[in-house]
């Protein structure tokens, strides 16, 4: 966990904001690339990603605040928009993505559907860059365990002196256990890496060959499957494991069991 990576006086730079930077530089180049290739304007392709990116982030933030309201308060405005520091559940940007992208390509004429088969086999890449972010900030972890890969995170501050602010499987454990005091303890309870099972899963996606996209017949079901790739896969890690991101329907999160770790 390293949620600032370089701190300068005033200027600080967040791990989580330098992966998303990373992200989103990386995936229009690489889209950029591949629009050559097929034929579709690089400068629409930049244009349309600046405006994707607000797009994303705003989708990403009001998905994170209806589903953790008790995360904000109008007493820290800041904190509503403050995405540096975390708070985006990626689910929220897919639907507004979408609909922007299909009704700006038809300004340029071009296929919605060949810029979306020029584009999603990046978009796991980038997100896995993204879950990278939620690891170094301490986020979206998994539920407690004794896997020989499990990983503790730390009390922020160190100093026990000091009222603790983070990290949050560190706090959340403190509420949950009595066995682990916020004034006494150092670390978390183990818990899986569940933002490295993202990562790992999201890149090996990214790594299918184009090819197989491509010999899809049907537009729909190119976009469909890219898409259950992007929201089944995180699922599914959240639902076996305990990523507390995005809590299932119908089951409550990590954060909420009072059950004693093993």
């Amino acid at each position: 966990m390293l949620p600032t990576l370089i701190e300068l006086g005033p200027l600080k730079i967040h791990a989580y904001g330098l992966m998303m930077a990373t992200a989103f530089l990386l995936g229009v180049y690489l889209v950029r690339r591949e629009s050559k290739r097929v034929g579709i304007d690089a400068d629409m392709i930049a244009d349309l990603a600046f405006w994707t990116l607000l797009v994303g982030l705003l989708g990403s933030r009001v998905a994170h605040i209806l589903l953790y309201p008790e995360e904000y308060s109008w007493r820290e405005p800041l904190g509503w928009i403050a995405f540096w520091r975390g708070g985006l559940v990626f689910q929220g940007a897919v639907p507004p993505v979408v609909l922007y992208c299909w009704f700006a390509v038809r300004k340029h004429h071009i296929s919605f559907w060949k810029l979306a088969d020029t584009a999603m086999p990046y978009v796991p890449l980038a997100h896995a860059f993204g879950r990278v972010g939620c690891f170094l900030n301490g986020c979206c972890y998994g539920r407690t365990t004794s896997v020989p890969w499990a990983i503790r995170f730390p009390r922020v501050p160190w100093d026990l002196s000091k009222p603790a602010t983070g990290s949050p499987a560190f706090l959340d454990h403190c509420q949950q256990y009595g066995s682990l005091s916020i004034n006494a303890d150092h670390w978390s309870f183990p818990v899986h890496p569940t933002q490295l099972y993202g990562a790992a899963g999201l890149a090996a996606t990214s790594s299918l060959p184009a090819a197989d996209i491509e010999r899809l017949s049907v537009a729909a079901a190119r976009l469909g499957s890219l898409a259950g790739r992007l929201t089944d896969g995180p699922l599914l890690v959240q639902r076996d494991v305990g990523d507390t991101a995005a809590p299932m329907p119908g089951r409550r999160a990590n954060r909420v069991e009072r059950r004693r770790p093993r």
